[in-house]
């Protein structure tokens, strides 16, 4: 199913704001489609991405994305409901995406909060009750990234990555997982340590007890967007977690326990991954 190499790709993706201003051709679209189309997701909830271009809105309106963007002129989304089992997925579905076009040379970026919603929310087809919580564009970059490009790397430390035993855990908060103690699992973990998040906060934290890795949420956003963008965060380092595995043959199923954390309020579970 997944046909790039995992660790070079997950290493090679970075957010790209500035590109050249030309469209995909429709095989890219297609690749990128085909693959995304085919992949099942840990949250049984179906997922369909959408590509548009910069002129798709009514009567030839541009999507906007504040000055953010340069020069893209494809971009991809997706209309779910506002759940978080939806948003999850939907992290987890874009991210294959998002590693496929790097694969392919091409750039992306996550946007969750620097994009017209009421323009590309015309111009994608949706339900009712639908949201459009995220977009990226798509395409070559530019030879070249804006100083505005480098001014928000900055600001966001996106090159920065919180440190392993910041976010990894040994049977409860209190005690760190040492690379060690994670023995097979360091190599997925590390790619979870890597996977994009909003503001690179890294809201992920995982706790192994046992075979089983629970993986919580770490807030800070809350729903202030009309919705949690840090379920899509998490989405986003389960598919990193889940496609490290496979590429190293560890077995195991994803499975939803009744966890109530009481020691702190800001944390919430999400999923867990049990080893066979």
């Amino acid at each position: 199913m997944i046909d790039f190499p995992i660790e070079e790709t997950i290493r090679k993706r970075s957010s790209i704001r500035t590109y050249q201003s030309k469209a995909l051709k429709n095989e890219i679209k297609t690749q990128l489609l085909d693959i995304t189309a085919r992949t099942e997701n840990p949250f049984n909830t179906k997922i369909k991405l959408q590509m548009i271009c910069k002129t798709a809105g009514p009567e030839n309106e541009k999507l906007g994305t504040y000055g953010v963007i340069k020069g893209a002129v494809d971009y991809v989304t997706a209309a779910v409901p506002n759940s978080q089992e939806a948003l999850l997925a939907l992290g987890y579905i874009l991210e294959i995406f998002v590693l496929k076009a790097a694969h392919l040379g091409l750039g992306t970026c996550w946007l969750g909060g620097t994009f017209n919603r009421g323009s590309f929310a015309k111009a994608v087809h949706r339900e009712e009750n639908e949201i459009i919580p995220i977009v990226s564009p798509v395409g070559h970059p530019a030879e070249k990234q804006g100083i505005s490009d480098r001014l928000i790397r900055t600001f966001a430390k996106s090159a920065k990555r919180n440190p392993f035993e910041s976010m990894f855990f040994h049977k409860d908060f209190s005690t760190p997982l040492t690379k060690e103690e994670a023995g097979l699992y360091e190599f997925p973990l590390e790619m979870v340590r890597l996977a994009p998040s909003a503001s690179n906060k890294q809201p992920w934290r995982i706790v192994k007890n046992g075979r089983q890795w629970d993986f919580y949420k770490k807030r800070s956003y809350g729903d202030k967007m009309g919705y949690d963008i840090e379920d899509v965060d998490l989405g986003i380092a389960v598919c990193h977690f889940h496609l490290a595995l496979q590429d190293k043959g560890l077995q195991g199923r994803f499975i939803k326990k009744e966890i109530v954390n009481k020691r702190e309020a800001d944390l919430h579970y999400i999923i867990t991954w049990e080893s066979v």
